[in-house]
């Protein structure tokens, strides 16, 4: 049974219908905000706990992601006893959450449609945000905070580094770097011509608003 059809045989609020919404609020956030990025990663968990505890098991598949993750950990916990400040070493592990996104994505994205759905938001928005950051290229404004971009520009050029919504550029070269990569590859494999457009099209202006950043993941 697919995604779409546990949330409407069980109702609009359910497990799935809250796995659902909290990764289309991923998938809206993703490109300009860390905090609703993580709100929605959140709430896809809570979903997916609430359903395992409503079915009295672990709702958990095998999947390619388990040997590098278990190699990842054991080399995390080896190099833990070998530190010089264990318990320093040891509370590091907080920030290891972000492990269990390829679980939760595995486990919970059944829906081919829905999947197209959150692929095509994240793309959307990343589309608007770097037509935003190749903006800040020319003009150096920084509209949420109502500040002028840091440093003030690229000399001999005076154009300014792009950072979209993030701190710095850095950050959004990263993400940057990511979709265009990521949408250019779907771009040369989609057969309809209107998605085929639009992947190319998010590709050039994140490649853009990339190279505008003036960071090393250009």
């Amino acid at each position: 049974m697919s995604s779409q059809a546990e949330v409407l045989k069980s109702g609009f609020v359910s497990p799935q219908s809250l796995v659902n919404f909290g990764l289309l609020v991923f998938a809206f956030f993703s490109p300009f905000s860390i905090a609703g990025t993580q709100t929605g990663l959140c709430l896809a968990l809570l979903g997916w706990v609430w359903r395992m505890l409503s079915r009295k098991g672990l709702d958990w598949k095998r999947s390619f992601f388990e040997l590098p993750v278990l190699v990842y950990l054991g080399t995390w916990v080896v190099s833990i006893i070998f530190s010089q400040h264990p318990l320093h070493s040891l509370f590091t592990l907080k920030d290891e959450w972000l492990l269990v996104i390829p679980f939760l994505l595995v486990n919970n994205l059944k829906d081919e449609n829905f999947i197209r759905k959150l692929v095509n938001l994240i793309f959307l928005i990343s589309g608007i945000v770097a037509l935003y950051a190749i903006w800040q290229h020319y003009t150096g404004m920084d509209l949420l905070r109502h500040l002028q971009i840091d440093p003030s520009f690229i000399s001999p050029y005076k154009k300014y580094r792009s950072i979209g919504f993030f701190d710095i550029p850095l950050t959004y070269g990263f993400f940057a770097m990511l979709i265009g990569i990521i949408s250019f590859c779907l771009g040369s494999f989609e057969k309809k011509t209107s998605l085929k457009t639009f992947y190319f099209t998010v590709a050039v202006l994140t490649v853009t608003a990339n190279f505008f950043t003036y960071t090393r993941s250009t």
